[in-house]
């Protein structure tokens, strides 16, 4: 097999894996993070194989110790001394089903940036790889245009299942799109055309009602204008004038934005999420809590960090109860939401440094490359102003597959550029074909051999247990419309399936198996089959047990236990003196949060310690009036003791700060007291309520 052979298989390769985020499927979990994930390493690991078989041919193609190939591998090297001394190196390195990130999916970026950076040398081949990440996103931009008319789905997400991500990923290649549009890469036609799809994409970015986009917009656009100002070589009055001229539309715009921010239009195309700011907002507030948390855990480690993929580590241990004010369903953050947090907190020190070197390396090597005639002015601006973007987009993100991959395009692009043009006799591909000896076949037969376990290993068969999660998700969803029994036995076969694919992915199984059991109790009660009782139940408690035992960091995964721990005692099963001290351990790794508390009130409840469970839920009350079980905890509670006028103001207090009342007694219950108290409006209103309710 020639030179040019495997070089052209390649750069097919490479431009398969640029159009990974138009991929995603509901057969997966999650439907696009997982596969997107699976099927990039995989092209990754191909072209690893074809590249191996390129440099034992011709070494020529082997990688140049260029400043920016150092800057990355500092950073890769990074990433992985903070997985290995970190709390949970095995997460670090192999992340779970709901992020499929770690550093197994990092060093595969840093793989494909080798690869990329070394075989891809003509300006032809870049311009149409880029040119292929490009039309990619037009595509996702197109289904995203689509979901905007024709699909009730709030903000768009398109391929990508994010809007955020979505987002990032659509400037990013609007960027690249502008820079082929100006450059003299294409014909006028095809510059045409890669500038309205910059537009397009910028447009549809903004759809996604994502206010990190828009800043990153408008920083790219201060860059880009700025460097045109100062730095583009024909600097005419008229050139200067113009640039002027598009600060002040850029002005005028920005102000029709605010002013359409309270209207219905702004409402409707997301204009007033992205123009309305305010510390008080749900997202600002949350950010604010995740980042000083993750301030808090640096300075606990300011080194190298808990290790990647560990941030909820942190957070749950500097928990805040004020975050409950603000939201109530997702309560533990496992990203910081800002990617130099996320790094501090994660790799300390020494990882943010890293990650930070890998960006001023590219501006230098912009600028450098500039001096000396490697990059033109359009080059040189619009990727400046590429990176700023990136960086800005950051502040309130994070790293995924759509945000690395035009990433590292680029700066493979631009490590090829310094790279090679300095070679004083640049190298040629053979054309033609040499012999085939026997240590290059046993030498590849190996290797080959080698990358096809690697594949099955981290790839098909967490591929195959994701699959089956899948499945189970699914039938969670749909508890409730099947008969007990058989929804049981189909989930216990699912489970049993995806859990004897020994996998990374295997704790993000054993975490949905027990939310599985508690929503098969709530669903059913009383009534569920004795199977669950005898089988399922222990089933999801010794595999989330197990689970604990590998990953003694996870709080929350205590307080599943603990519900389920609560479900047994309702069953009537005997008390597992091992519960006290489990929930303590978890309470040492998050003393703010209330999620353990709660079930320790339950519990308290459920065994009869009336005072106790009352205390516990005044406790839980002081410390957030907004995490509301606690409400009913303390309305059962003085109920069973007879103290009318404390289960009274327990209930309506908690009525007051969102707790839902379902049942028709409770509301029955709260307008008797009501109409004692003299409070007749009230009183009418939660009667309606409970005859409704009886009605259904």
């Amino acid at each position: 097999m020639s030179d040019n052979t495997l070089v052209t298989i390649i750069k097919w390769l490479t431009g398969a894996a640029l159009c990974v985020p138009l991929v995603f499927s509901v057969y997966f979990y999650p439907s696009h993070v997982a596969p997107q994930t699976f099927l990039f390493r995989l092209i990754v690991e191909a072209m690893l194989f074809v590249y191996f078989l390129l440099v034992l041919r011709n070494s020529a193609y082997a990688p140049k110790l260029s400043p920016m190939l150092w800057a990355v591998a500092v950073f890769i090297g990074a990433q992985a001394l903070a997985g290995v001394f970190g709390l949970d190196p095995m997460r670090s390195f192999f992340s779970d089903f709901d992020r499929h990130w770690g550093f197994i999916t990092i060093i595969h970026f840093f793989i494909f940036f080798v690869i990329v950076s070394a075989v891809v040398r003509e300006d032809r081949a870049w311009r149409w790889l880029l040119a292929v990440s490009v039309g990619a996103s037009f595509l996702t931009a197109g289904y995203g245009v689509y979901q905007f008319f024709f699909e009730d789905i709030g903000r768009i997400y398109s391929t990508i299942g994010n809007a955020g991500f979505f987002a990032t990923y659509l400037l990013l290649n609007a960027a690249i799109a502008l820079w082929l549009a100006l450059g003299a890469f294409f014909a006028r036609p095809w510059r045409l055309a890669l500038g309205g799809i910059a537009m397009v994409n910028v447009v549809v970015a903004m759809l996604t009602s994502t206010r990190a986009a828009m800043l990153a917009l408008a920083a790219g656009i201060m860059v880009m204008g700025c460097g045109y100002i100062f730095w583009y070589e024909h600097k005419t009055k008229r050139i200067k004038m113009l640039l002027v001229a598009l600060f002040i539309t850029f002005v005028l715009v920005g102000g029709a934005v605010l002013g359409l921010a309270h209207t219905s239009l702004g409402v409707k195309v997301g204009i007033s999420r992205l123009a309305i700011f305010s510390f008080s907002d749900v997202t600002t507030r949350t950010r604010l809590f995740s980042w000083e948390a993750g301030w808090k855990g640096f300075l606990d480690a300011p080194l190298l960090g808990v290790g990647p993929e560990n941030f909820k580590v942190v957070f749950n241990k500097y928990f805040d109860p004020g975050f409950y004010t603000y939201e109530i369903g997702e309560t533990e953050f496992d990203r910081a939401h800002n990617i130099l947090i996320e790094q501090l907190a994660t790799a300390g020190g020494i990882g943010v440094l890293a990650y930070i070197s890998m960006f001023m390396m590219f501006l230098y090597l912009l600028w450098k490359g500039r001096r000396e005639g490697a990059f033109g002015a359009h080059t040189s601006i619009i990727l400046g102003a590429f990176v700023v973007m990136y960086g800005m987009q950051g502040f309130f993100n994070m790293d995924t597959l759509t945000s690395f991959l035009p990433l590292f395009l680029v700066f493979g692009y631009v490590t090829a550029r310094i790279t090679h043009t300095r070679e004083d006799q640049p190298h040629v591909p053979q054309a033609t074909q040499e012999p085939l000896t026997v240590s290059f076949a046993v030498t590849a037969l190996t290797v080959f051999l080698a990358l096809a376990y690697v594949g099955w290993a981290v790839n098909i068969r967490p591929a195959l247990a994701d699959r089956a999660l899948s499945d189970a998700d699914d039938l969670r969803q749909r508890i409730g419309e099947v008969e007990p029994h058989g929804v049981l036995v189909a989930a216990t076969d699912i489970y049993e399936r995806a859990l004897g694919i020994s996998t990374y992915g295997k704790g993000t199984v054993q975490k949905s198996l027990a939310v599985y059991a508690f929503n098969f109790y709530q669903t059913f009660g009383r009534q569920s089959p004795q199977e669950f009782t005898d089988d399922f139940l222990p089933f999801a408690m010794r595999e989330l047990d197990a689970y604990i035992r590998q990953h003694p960091h996870d709080y929350l995964a205590y307080s599943e236990l603990g519900r389920l721990y609560n479900i047994q005692l309702l069953l009537g099963i005997e008390n597992d003196e091992r519960v006290e001290g489990v929930l303590a351990q978890a309470q040492e790794l998050a003393p703010e949060r209330l999620e353990v508390p709660l079930v320790l009130a339950q519990r308290a409840l459920i065994e009869g310690d009336y005072t106790g469970a009352a205390e516990r839920a005044e406790e839980g009350i002081a410390k957030s009036k907004k995490f509301y079980d606690f409400y009913r905890v303390a309305f059962i509670a003085y109920s069973l003791v007879e103290n009318e006028d404390k289960a009274f103001y327990a209930l309506d207090e908690g009525v007051q700060n969102g707790l839902p009342l379902v049942s028709e007694k409770e509301m029955g219950w709260l307008a008797q007291q009501y109409e004692k108290r003299g409070m007749q409006e009230e009183a009418q209103v939660w009667y309606a309520r409970a005859a409704q309710v009886a009605q259904q």
